[in-house]
């Protein structure tokens, strides 16, 4: 996903360059890209929720912050 993400953006930047690019495919790619990072945050509050529910509270206290 985060590949999938990162090629995106990519040629975002393609298409911002091109003056005969159309604003649709512009706000559709960045619609992509929305959806993607959007999938990406859930993913990560999944796995954040997951882990509380496996790990102790005293290995939750080990791990850095912001994990």
């Amino acid at each position: 996903m985060r590949t999938s993400l990162f090629a995106l953006k990519i040629e975002l930047r393609h298409l911002l360059s091109d003056p005969n690019v159309q604003p649709k495919i512009l706000f559709e790619q960045q619609r992509k890209i929305s959806a993607l990072q959007a999938k990406l945050e859930e993913l990560s509050l999944s796995y954040q929720v997951k882990a509380r529910s496996v790990f102790t509270k005293e290995q939750l206290e080990r791990l850095p912050q912001g994990w």
